[in-house]
């Protein structure tokens, strides 16, 4: 392994990729600074002058493996601030004497678990009974009612294995029937997609999806949690708080960021010239290997949407890695890949920090590398992002596929439009006819989503505007 010093560098001399080619730079004090630019990803890391000069200089990297692998990694580390959370109303932080109880389809239950530590010195915690039952932790009557209206839900929660939970659900009412109510949901359009992994704590926010007869009004005194497993076996679910807040006003009436994986030129020949109707911009998801071969986007089409606003964020360097998934990576790997993809874009001066998970797929790991490196991490894990999102790294998307209809998808725009959600809808490519293929969707129909999007007044950002929006 060798360390070189990245000075101002000048680029490779002749043709880029012969054997012999070299990256020159003023000597380290550890000796001349010279490797081959093959160790630098197939590519020239920095022209004199350039945005990845710029970026980069001066840092210290390792060089092994083909790969940079970076000592002082806040070369590609994502710049400072994020959406600003609302002051929130506690509900409870399941401290000794919270007074909850438990019902329903729990196999074992404590109320008082001091093995863990969440908001308080203490958990409720219960595990399932593997069977799809329901099981529930039913709140006392509160002392002060409630205002749950224009309220988003959070929650520090703990689940075993996420890929067995079927449901999570909080209802607020008046009763202990909750027959009049509201309804929240994590909203898993998935079962086994949730955007928190195994046995890790997260902060959770959720999304009103459901009104039980005439609501739970103004003055709700009633919190009920129910979790069901998929009845493939039992799951353990810890509470560690429930709070609330009201949603600022940065989307009143909702939001929606198009966003496009895999680079399929389809983006350009047909899904820009409908946006181009309105001038709504989107975020587009390359695999970077991709750009510039047949039937994909060209880098030009790439410096063109940049040009007019769009956002060119990161993907996978190829669709090798992006089928690995990042939970299939070793650290190495996960982190090679991310910084790879964070060095393309500066080089190519593309300043999105916003990556998507190839295939939605993410762990503990992997969520905590990505942040070393991006700002924003999509999944495919849902519907409605809250706003603000509870974690920048797991921010959720509905995937649309071939088995969306038209009138499925309005039906998501005025459930955001209607609760003041985010909706993050991710498309591959997009067909004049239909096709076999899941991952596709006709241009009449994204036209006519458009149209009726506009319609209503929404707003359509890409999802690092929309992020900035909420600071």
């Amino acid at each position: 392994m060798s360390k070189i010093l990245l000075g101002n560098l000048k680029g490779p001399k002749g043709d880029k990729g012969d054997k012999g080619d070299s990256v020159k730079g003023d000597p380290g004090p550890a000796g001349p600074n010279t490797i081959p630019a093959a160790d630098f990803i197939g590519s020239e890391i920095a022209r004199p002058g350039s945005p990845a000069e710029a970026a980069l200089l001066p840092k210290i990297v390792d060089v092994a493996g083909g790969l940079v692998s970076a000592v002082a990694d806040e070369a590609y580390a994502p710049s400072t601030g994020r959406p600003t959370r609302p002051q929130e109303k506690v509900v409870t932080t399941f401290a000794s004497g919270h007074g909850w109880t438990s019902s329903g389809a729990w196999s074992s239950v404590n109320l008082n678990d001091t093995g863990d530590i969440g908001w308080a010195n203490q958990v409720v915690s219960g595990v399932t009974d593997g069977a799809g039952g329901q099981a529930f932790f039913l709140s006392p009557a509160l002392a002060t009612p409630i205002d749950p209206t224009g309220k988003t839900i959070v929650a520090l929660m703990k689940v075993s294995d996420p890929s067995k939970l079927s449901s999570l659900l909080l209802h607020i009412g008046t009763t202990t029937t909750f027959t009049n109510s509201n309804s929240y949901s994590v909203a898993s359009i998935t079962t086994g997609r949730f955007p928190f992994t195994s046995d890790d704590w997260a902060l959770v926010t959720f999304s009103l999806v459901a009104v039980v007869g005439t609501g739970a009004g103004t003055a709700a005194t009633r919190f009920r949690w129910r979790v069901t497993d998929d009845a493939t076996g039992p799951i353990t679910v810890k509470f560690g708080g429930t709070s609330l807040y009201q949603k600022p006003g940065t989307f009143p009436n909702g939001c929606v960021v198009f966003t496009f994986d895999d680079s399929s030129r389809s983006l350009w020949d047909l899904a820009r010239p409908i946006f181009n109707k309105y001038r709504y911009l989107g975020t587009v998801f390359p695999v970077t290997n991709r750009i510039d071969t047949p039937t994909y986007l060209t880098m030009d089409h790439l410096r063109a949407l940049d040009r007019d606003g769009w956002e060119i964020g990161a993907h996978a360097t190829s669709m090798e890695t992006h089928n690995q998934t990042l939970p299939g990576m070793t650290p190495q790997q996960k982190a090679d890949e991310l910084r790879a993809l964070r060095l393309w874009g500066v080089q190519n001066g593309f300043r999105s920090e916003s990556f998507a998970y190839g295939g939605g797929h993410f762990d503990t790991d992997s969520y905590q590398t990505v942040s070393r490196y991006f700002k924003a991490g999509r999944t495919t894990t849902g519907q409605f992002e809250t706003v603000p999102p509870a974690r920048l790294t797991t921010l959720r998307s509905l995937a649309v596929t071939n088995a969306n209809t038209l009138a499925t998808i309005k039906g998501k725009v005025d459930s955001a439009y209607a609760s003041g959600s985010v909706l993050i809808l991710t498309f591959h490519e997009i067909v004049t006819v239909a096709a076999a293929y899941q991952y596709t969707w006709t241009a009449a129909d994204l036209e006519a989503l458009v149209d009726y999007i506009a319609g209503l007044g929404m707003p359509v950002l890409s999802l690092a505007d929309a992020l900035a929006a909420m600071r």
